[in-house]
C-alpha cells in the first residue's frame, strides 16, 4: 500500500464516519505511490541538461543557469578546471528538492570548460560546458516577404557578408513561429547543439531532426544552402522599389507551407559554419498570411 494512503487512513479514524471510510477505501487507490514526498530520497541529478557547447565571439559575455533536483536539495557550485566560480545561488524551492546558481561571465577573451556541480549527503553529479570563444559569421541581410498566400509564403534574403577570420558560410537557418507564440527566449535559443555539431547530417536529415525537437514544437524550421539565383526579369519582386536592394545581386528563397490564413508570423535566420558555428539571429521580420477564399 502505498505510504501516503497508509497515513491518511491511520489518521482519520479516530472520527471517521461509515461514508468517510468508504471514501478513504477509494482514495487510497487514487493516490500515487510515495506521495508524501518529505520520505522519499533522491540523489542529485540536473535538470532541465545544459548544452555540451556554448560558442561566443570574443568579449562577450554569458549567463549560465544550473537547476538541480534531489532530495534533500543539492547545493549548487560552478567551477573552471578546479577553480570556484562566485555565482548567485537561488533558495530552496517551496517543494524543497531543487537549487538553482546563475554564473556571468563577462568579457571572454578565451575558451574555457565550465563545470556545474550538484551536491547532497547522496552523492554528487556534474555536467561541463565548453565555452568556446571566436569569431563568429555574420548573419543574413535583408530578409523580406516575395510573396504570400493564405496557407504559404515564400520570403527572399542576401547571403551573409563573409566576417574575419571565419570560414565560408555552408547553410543557414530560417524559422518561422506565429507572432503570439513569440519571446525573446525563443530567438536567442538554439536547437539541440550536437545537431549544429554534426556536420555529417544531409539537409533532409538535419531539418527532420530539427523538427523532431519537441521543446521547439512551435517553431517550423527550414534549412537551405548557400546556393544563390538571381531575380528573374519578369518577376514582380523587380516592379516593387522596396525589393531594389536585391537587383543584380545573388539572392536565397526560402518557402514555407502549412500556414495558418490571415494570421501574424514572425521570422528570422541565422548562418552556420560547417562546425556548427551560429551567427546571432538576423532582426524579426513580421508577415501575415491572407484569408482563406
Amino acid at each position: 500500500m502505498p505510504l501516503g494512503a497508509t497515513l491518511v487512513h491511520t489518521f482519520s479514524i479516530g472520527f471517521c464516519s461509515t461514508a468517510c471510510f468508504a471514501a478513504l477505501a477509494s482514495l487510497k487507490y487514487s493516490i500515487k505511490p510515495y506521495s508524501v514526498s518529505a520520505v522519499e530520497a533522491l540523489r542529485p541529478h540536473i535538470s532541465p541538461m545544459l548544452p555540451r557547447r556554448k560558442i561566443v565571439k570574443p568579449g562577450s559575455q554569458l549567463e549560465l543557469v544550473c537547476r538541480a533536483l534531489g532530495q534533500p536539495a543539492p547545493s549548487i557550485k560552478w567551477f573552471s578546471d578546479e577553480t570556484s566560480l562566485s555565482s548567485n545561488s537561488s533558495a530552496n524551492s517551496p517543494d524543497g528538492q531543487s537549487n538553482e546558481a546563475l554564473l556571468r561571465l563577462f568579457d571572454l577573451d578565451q575558451s574555457v570548460n565550465i563545470t556545474c556541480v550538484a551536491e547532497s549527503n547522496l552523492g554528487a553529479v556534474s555536467h561541463t560546458i565548453h565555452v568556446l570563444v571566436k569569431n563568429l559569421p555574420n548573419a543574413p541581410r535583408s530578409l523580406l516577404l516575395s510573396s504570400v498566400q493564405a496557407h504559404s509564403a515564400q520570403l527572399v534574403f542576401l547571403p551573409a557578408e563573409r566576417a574575419p577570420n571565419t570560414d565560408p558560410v555552408s547553410h543557414y537557418l530560417v524559422e518561422v513561429v506565429m507572432h503570439a507564440d513569440l519571446d525573446a527566449q525563443l530567438i536567442q535559443a538554439l536547437p539541440d547543439d550536437r545537431l549544429l555539431a554534426d556536420n555529417r547530417l544531409s539537409m533532409d536529415e538535419y531539418e527532420h531532426l530539427l523538427k523532431s525537437n519537441g521543446d521547439r514544437s512551435k517553431t517550423m524550421f527550414k534549412i537551405v544552402t548557400n546556393a544563390t539565383q538571381s531575380i528573374p526579369a519578369d518577376s514582380l519582386l523587380r516592379k516593387n522599389l522596396v525589393y531594389n536592394i536585391y537587383l543584380n545581386k545573388p539572392v536565397i528563397f526560402v518557402n514555407f507551407t502549412s500556414l495558418q490564413p490571415y494570421t501574424e508570423y514572425s521570422v528570422w535566420s541565422r548562418s552556420f559554419l560547417a562546425d556548427g558555428t551560429s551567427s546571432e539571429p538576423s532582426p524579426v521580420y513580421n508577415f501575415t498570411t491572407r484569408e482563406a477564399c
